[in-house]
């Protein structure tokens, strides 16, 4: 089994931005961490980069992914679960945070095509189309991950937020609870916005 950016990360005590940062050889990691990652690179046989082996195809073989942050489990998952899935296809990943800016956001967006990454996985944070859509018409390949496309014709992976906020209140709701709270992410991000609805609509289906 291919050693994942997950445990690389694990097993060198730092974030998976920083092993995506160190294996494109990119600046922002101290010369004592760079040591570290690399030390473990090489113990595990980990071997993300495959843009040399693209070359004469004149393809990277590289996927870029910006997502707002890899604190707790959420966007580490899915980072892994694609990671896992490049790295069978013989593509690397690179990761960049945009941390719910914008300006960073366009920064991540403009560094993949300068790398002429093959394509990118990303989760919008201002929920402005124009960008999204001036990529279409470039015809760059983009995924758009737990983001509603807005009528936009580009791929889409999401859930179903709407349901699940229903369902998580109607299960509260069934235990006897009345007094449900809430906690709200990004407001303006629709995944939020659809979670929030379904709550409230099942508080009104239970007449609350």
């Amino acid at each position: 089994m291919n050693t994942t950016i997950k445990e690389v990360a694990k097993v060198a005590n730092v974030s998976i931005t920083t092993v995506s940062r160190v294996s494109n050889g990119s600046k922002g990691v101290s010369a004592k961490t760079r040591r570290r990652v690399l030390n473990v690179i090489k113990e595990l046989g980990y071997s993300p980069s495959a843009i040399a082996s693209g070359l004469k195809t004149q393809l990277s073989k590289s996927i870029g992914i910006a997502v707002p942050d890899t604190i707790g489990d959420f966007y580490g998952e899915i980072i892994n679960g694609i990671e896992s899935t490049a790295t069978e296809n013989g593509y690397n990943l690179i990761i960049s945070l945009n941390h719910h800016i914008v300006k960073e956001e366009l920064s991540a967006v403009n560094f993949f095509k300068a790398k002429k990454v093959d394509g990118a996985i990303l989760v919008t944070t201002s929920g402005d189309d124009d960008y999204v859509r001036s990529l279409i018409e470039e015809d760059y390949n983009i995924v758009l991950l737990d983001r509603d496309p807005h009528g936009l014709k580009v791929d889409t992976v999401k859930i179903d937020n709407f349901r699940g906020g229903y369902l998580a209140t109607e299960y509260l709701l069934n235990l006897g609870h009345s007094a449900i709270l809430f906690i709200e992410g990004v407001p303006y991000i629709d995944s939020s916005k659809e979670r929030f609805n379904g709550y409230k609509k099942a508080l009104k289906d239970k007449g609350i």
